[in-house]
Protein backbone atom coordinates (compact mmCIF):
# COMPACT_ATOMS: atom_id res chain seq x y z
CA UNK A 1 0.00 0.00 0.00
CA UNK A 2 1.36 3.23 -0.78
CA UNK A 3 0.50 6.85 0.85
CA UNK A 4 0.65 10.07 -0.50
CA UNK A 5 0.84 13.51 1.10
CA UNK A 6 -0.68 16.61 -0.29
CA UNK A 7 0.02 20.27 0.89
CA UNK A 8 -1.72 23.09 0.23
CA UNK A 9 -0.12 26.69 -0.31
CA UNK A 10 -1.48 30.01 1.28
CA UNK A 11 -2.41 31.35 -2.60
CA UNK A 12 -4.35 28.33 -2.88
CA UNK A 13 -6.09 28.65 0.99
CA UNK A 14 -7.10 32.52 0.06
CA UNK A 15 -8.60 31.72 -2.76
CA UNK A 16 -10.70 29.28 -1.54
CA UNK A 17 -11.91 31.13 1.16
CA UNK A 18 -12.77 33.91 -1.49
CA UNK A 19 -14.84 31.50 -3.54
CA UNK A 20 -16.35 30.28 -0.57
CA UNK A 21 -17.73 34.23 0.72
CA UNK A 22 -18.98 34.38 -3.03
CA UNK A 23 -21.19 31.59 -2.85
CA UNK A 24 -22.37 31.80 0.28
CA UNK A 25 -25.93 32.28 -1.30
CA UNK A 26 -27.78 28.95 -2.05
CA UNK A 27 -30.74 28.80 -4.28
CA UNK A 28 -33.38 26.61 -3.78
CA UNK A 29 -35.22 26.86 -6.95
CA UNK A 30 -38.57 28.57 -7.75
CA UNK A 31 -41.42 28.68 -5.48
CA UNK A 32 -44.99 28.84 -6.57
CA UNK A 33 -47.90 29.62 -3.92
CA UNK A 34 -51.47 29.61 -5.29
CA UNK A 35 -54.92 30.32 -3.79
CA UNK A 36 -58.06 30.21 -4.39
CA UNK A 37 -61.28 32.27 -3.12
CA UNK A 38 -63.65 30.70 -1.49
CA UNK A 39 -66.35 33.50 -0.50
CA UNK A 40 -68.31 35.12 2.33
CA UNK A 41 -67.81 32.75 5.40
CA UNK A 42 -71.40 30.60 5.35
CA UNK A 43 -73.33 31.52 7.94
CA UNK A 44 -73.20 27.42 9.75
CA UNK A 45 -69.46 28.10 10.21
CA UNK A 46 -69.88 31.42 12.36
CA UNK A 47 -68.45 30.48 15.72
CA UNK A 48 -71.25 31.70 17.71
CA UNK A 49 -75.37 30.43 18.21
CA UNK A 50 -77.02 30.03 14.51
CA UNK A 51 -80.18 29.05 13.56
CA UNK A 52 -81.57 28.59 10.23
CA UNK A 53 -85.09 28.25 9.51
CA UNK A 54 -85.80 26.79 5.97
CA UNK A 55 -88.13 27.83 3.19
CA UNK A 56 -90.14 25.10 3.53
CA UNK A 57 -91.24 25.76 6.59
CA UNK A 58 -91.68 29.16 6.02
CA UNK A 59 -93.67 29.56 3.42
CA UNK A 60 -96.22 26.90 4.96
CA UNK A 61 -96.74 29.64 8.13
CA UNK A 62 -100.02 31.79 8.34
CA UNK A 63 -98.77 35.23 8.98
CA UNK A 64 -99.95 39.20 9.32
CA UNK A 65 -96.37 40.16 8.97
CA UNK A 66 -92.74 38.71 8.29
CA UNK A 67 -91.64 39.37 11.65
CA UNK A 68 -93.69 37.55 13.06
CA UNK A 69 -91.71 34.13 11.16
CA UNK A 70 -89.37 34.65 13.98
CA UNK A 71 -91.75 33.04 16.16
CA UNK A 72 -90.18 29.50 14.64
CA UNK A 73 -86.51 30.84 16.04
CA UNK A 74 -85.28 29.58 19.69
CA UNK A 75 -84.57 32.50 21.76
CA UNK A 76 -85.99 35.58 19.89
CA UNK A 77 -88.36 37.69 21.54
CA UNK A 78 -91.08 39.55 19.53
CA UNK A 79 -92.48 43.18 20.40
CA UNK A 80 -95.87 44.05 18.78
CA UNK A 81 -96.62 47.46 17.89
CA UNK A 82 -99.76 47.42 15.17
CA UNK A 83 -98.96 50.79 14.29
CA UNK A 84 -99.20 51.09 9.99
CA UNK A 85 -95.78 50.46 8.36
CA UNK A 86 -94.26 49.88 12.30
CA UNK A 87 -96.14 46.67 13.13
CA UNK A 88 -93.66 44.91 15.16
CA UNK A 89 -89.52 44.22 15.97
CA UNK A 90 -87.43 41.17 17.12
CA UNK A 91 -84.90 40.96 19.36
CA UNK A 92 -82.86 38.96 21.63
CA UNK A 93 -79.33 38.55 23.44
CA UNK A 94 -80.88 40.64 26.48
CA UNK A 95 -82.26 43.68 24.32
CA UNK A 96 -86.37 44.37 23.17
CA UNK A 97 -88.00 46.05 21.01
CA UNK A 98 -89.22 49.22 23.01
CA UNK A 99 -85.56 51.53 22.79
CA UNK A 100 -84.49 53.00 19.61
CA UNK A 101 -81.46 51.02 19.35
CA UNK A 102 -80.40 48.97 16.28
CA UNK A 103 -79.15 46.01 18.73
CA UNK A 104 -80.50 43.66 16.10
CA UNK A 105 -78.96 43.88 12.62
CA UNK A 106 -81.61 43.60 10.06
CA UNK A 107 -80.31 41.79 6.92
CA UNK A 108 -82.10 41.62 3.40
CA UNK A 109 -80.25 39.12 1.29
CA UNK A 110 -77.33 40.38 2.67
CA UNK A 111 -77.83 44.27 2.78
CA UNK A 112 -78.45 46.19 5.61
CA UNK A 113 -81.79 47.08 6.07
CA UNK A 114 -82.36 48.72 9.35
CA UNK A 115 -84.16 52.40 9.79
CA UNK A 116 -82.14 54.99 11.31
CA UNK A 117 -84.53 54.54 14.70
CA UNK A 118 -83.66 51.49 15.20
CA UNK A 119 -87.34 49.99 13.65
CA UNK A 120 -87.26 47.22 11.00
CA UNK A 121 -90.27 48.40 9.34
CA UNK A 122 -88.50 46.71 5.48
CA UNK A 123 -88.89 43.25 6.69
CA UNK A 124 -92.99 43.57 6.24
CA UNK A 125 -91.72 44.11 2.20
CA UNK A 126 -90.77 40.24 1.90
CA UNK A 127 -93.76 37.53 1.70
CA UNK A 128 -93.29 33.95 3.59
CA UNK A 129 -93.21 32.38 -0.03
CA UNK A 130 -90.69 35.06 -1.15
CA UNK A 131 -87.63 34.04 1.16
CA UNK A 132 -85.25 30.76 0.59
CA UNK A 133 -84.34 30.74 4.40
CA UNK A 134 -83.78 32.72 7.70
CA UNK A 135 -80.62 32.97 9.51
CA UNK A 136 -80.30 34.45 13.11
CA UNK A 137 -76.90 34.74 14.41
CA UNK A 138 -76.65 35.57 17.93
CA UNK A 139 -73.67 37.19 20.03
CA UNK A 140 -71.24 40.07 18.60
CA UNK A 141 -68.56 37.71 17.30
CA UNK A 142 -69.52 37.85 13.54
CA UNK A 143 -67.85 40.39 11.94
CA UNK A 144 -69.27 39.93 8.70
CA UNK A 145 -71.54 43.08 8.15
CA UNK A 146 -70.01 45.40 10.13
CA UNK A 147 -71.43 47.88 12.83
CA UNK A 148 -74.75 47.13 14.86
CA UNK A 149 -74.06 43.83 15.59
CA UNK A 150 -74.52 44.51 19.22
CA UNK A 151 -76.61 41.13 19.98
CA UNK A 152 -76.49 39.69 16.81
CA UNK A 153 -78.15 39.81 13.23
CA UNK A 154 -80.50 38.28 11.05
CA UNK A 155 -80.40 37.84 7.40
CA UNK A 156 -83.89 37.48 5.25
CA UNK A 157 -82.96 35.36 2.10
CA UNK A 158 -84.94 35.15 -0.93
CA UNK A 159 -84.73 32.58 -3.54
CA UNK A 160 -82.50 32.69 -6.19
CA UNK A 161 -82.56 30.27 -9.30
CA UNK A 162 -84.67 26.99 -9.62
CA UNK A 163 -87.27 25.95 -11.46
CA UNK A 164 -90.87 25.81 -9.70
CA UNK A 165 -94.52 27.29 -9.15
CA UNK A 166 -96.14 27.94 -5.97
CA UNK A 167 -99.31 29.95 -5.18
CA UNK A 168 -101.06 30.15 -1.91
CA UNK A 169 -104.40 31.72 -1.18
CA UNK A 170 -105.67 32.63 2.40
CA UNK A 171 -109.19 34.19 3.62
CA UNK A 172 -109.39 34.19 7.40
CA UNK A 173 -111.02 36.49 9.98
CA UNK A 174 -111.98 40.54 10.02
CA UNK A 175 -112.37 39.59 6.31
CA UNK A 176 -108.53 39.31 5.97
CA UNK A 177 -107.80 37.93 1.92
CA UNK A 178 -103.73 37.32 0.86
CA UNK A 179 -102.62 36.00 -2.39
CA UNK A 180 -98.70 34.63 -2.92
CA UNK A 181 -97.46 33.61 -6.48
CA UNK A 182 -93.91 32.71 -7.01
CA UNK A 183 -92.26 31.33 -10.25
CA UNK A 184 -88.63 30.58 -10.83
CA UNK A 185 -86.84 29.69 -14.65
CA UNK A 186 -83.61 28.53 -14.59
CA UNK A 187 -81.30 27.50 -17.46
CA UNK A 188 -77.37 26.38 -17.87
CA UNK A 189 -76.98 30.42 -18.83
CA UNK A 190 -79.21 32.71 -16.58
CA UNK A 191 -82.17 32.16 -13.94
CA UNK A 192 -85.17 34.91 -13.23
CA UNK A 193 -87.29 35.10 -10.16
CA UNK A 194 -90.78 36.21 -9.79
CA UNK A 195 -92.88 37.26 -7.20
CA UNK A 196 -96.13 38.63 -6.44
CA UNK A 197 -98.51 39.11 -3.66
CA UNK A 198 -101.29 41.14 -2.12
CA UNK A 199 -102.70 41.46 1.14
CA UNK A 200 -105.88 43.46 2.87
CA UNK A 201 -107.62 43.34 6.20
CA UNK A 202 -110.14 45.37 7.96
CA UNK A 203 -108.96 45.53 10.70
CA UNK A 204 -109.56 45.26 13.78
CA UNK A 205 -109.28 47.10 17.94
CA UNK A 206 -108.95 43.92 20.30
CA UNK A 207 -111.81 44.67 23.21
CA UNK A 208 -113.21 47.19 21.25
Amino acid sequence: MSAGLFTMSPLCSALADTVKAEDSTLTLGTVTVQGATSGPLSTSSVLSSVDILGGDILEKMPVNYSWELFRRAPGVMLTEFNQGTTSGKISFRGFNGEGEVNAVKLLIDGIPSNSNDGNMPYMDMIFPMELDSIEVVRGTSDARYGLNNIAGNVNMLTRTGGDYNKARFRYGSFNTRETQLAKGLESSNWTQNYFFAYQKSDGFLQRS
